[in-house]
């Protein structure tokens, strides 16, 4: 049995830890800082430290501090989604890797269960293992890394809401997954993710192939892949351009994927932003997002300015049409003079004789009327 230190300052997260990795031949020790489990690092010598917090700087301290005399255990950290941004700092202080949080409880049981009771965990298998950021390298070089080291595992990649996985069987790509996609348009559509994480497990399991294309076919499936979606961005019409849902667009008339990409518009957003998170094929949204444009749907920040001032000013003017109409109704619907107050009298008295015909009135001399008592243009 392995022995795994918690170190957490909330119970919660023990409690969590342990529900979700009890069934493993693991033993868990829970201190609630450093300074409790260092004395027993060298009696227990534990597999690993795990460390959970929400506070970066709590993360910051505790592994510098648990690193500072302890060179080689493996320390990893539980990070919520608001500390992603941090992870390059907790790498250089001494992390030895991180699990992202959210994550569900099969998910953390294969994590786990690789690094750790693996036949080759530790052993000479664990240089294949590494992590970083898709800004610093992209999908194909870490799979044509891959393929010459005649690679076995898994590359866990996330981006965005999406996370996806590609399966290699001594350096060949034999399967992926994504959502409901199949296994090659799931590594078309990551290979065209630019930013994002990615991690590389390796095991000595052997994976089922369902890829029906070999890894050279499918290497040159993705480069055409990403030369389409590039020939397609270069005929989009000035995609860093700030755009914005038009007002008053009906949702209920459209369809799943355009509510669930539109919406991302309302506080303004360019298709190159909207392209950085998007977790789909993105060749797919770029023919409906000119679509969109081309309905009217997406408005540039100007159009979207002067359509909003329209329709305030309309609504505005509506306002008062509807009053004025109840006040200049006819004489048997009309409310009793006193109930309408002495602004209804100053109106009255601004209207000749000759103009009164049953208190019904043009449009155009009453809005004149209007301006004239209200002191404001319509």
């Amino acid at each position: 049995m392995k022995d795994i230190f918690i170190i957490t300052s909330e119970e919660k997260n023990y409690q969590m830890l342990y529900t979700s990795l009890g069934n493993l031949d693991i033993h868990f020790s829970w201190f609630d800082s450093p300074a409790e489990a260092i004395p027993l690092l060298p009696v227990e010598k534990p597999a690993a430290l795990f460390l959970v917090s929400a506070r970066l700087d709590e993360l910051k301290q505790n592994t510098a501090r648990l690193r500072q005399n302890n060179p080689d255990i493996p320390i990893w950290a539980f990070l919520p989604d608001t500390l992603l941004g941090a992870r390059n700092d907790l790498w250089r202080i001494g992390l030895s890797d991180f699990i992202r949080l959210p994550v569900l409880r099969r998910e953390l049981q294969i994590i786990v269960q690789r690094q750790f009771f693996s036949p080759d965990a530790g052993g000479e298998e664990a240089s294949d293992k590494r992590h970083g950021e898709l800004e610093e390298t992209n999908l194909l070089d870490i799979l044509q890394s891959s393929v010459d080291q005649k690679f076995n595992g898994s590359i866990l990649i996330t981006h965005g809401e999406g996370k996806g996985e590609i399966e290699l069987s001594d350096g060949q790509i034999v399967n992926a997954r994504l959502g409901e996609y199949d296994p090659l348009m799931a590594i078309k559509i990551m290979s065209t993710w630019v930013n994002g994480d990615f991690q590389t497990l390796p095991t000595r399991k052997k994976f089922f192939r369902r890829l029906k294309t070999e890894t050279p076919g499918v290497i040159r499936e993705c480069l055409d892949f990403i030369t389409g979606m590039q020939e397609k961005m270069a005929g989009m019409h000035k995609p860093k351009e700030r755009l914005y849902i038009r007002p008053q667009l009906e949702f209920e008339e459209l369809n799943y994927f355009e509510r669930q990409n539109l919406i991302q518009f309302r506080e303004g957003l360019s298709l190159m932003e909207h392209l950085q998170e998007f977790s789909g094929n993105p060749v797919y949204l770029l023919d409906e997002f000119k679509k969109w444009q081309t309905n009217g749907w997406l408005l540039s920040e100007d159009a979207f300015k002067k359509m909003t001032a329209r329709l305030n000013q309309a609504e505005r003017q509506s306002g008062l049409r509807k009053l004025f109409q109840k006040v200049f109704s006819p004489e048997e619907s009309r409310p009793p003079k006193e109930q309408n107050g002495l602004r209804l009298n100053e109106l009255e008295a601004a209207v000749s004789p000759e103009r009164k015909t049953g208190w019904r009135f043009r449009q155009f001399e009453v809005l004149e009327i209007l301006t004239g008592a209200f002191g404001k243009e319509l």
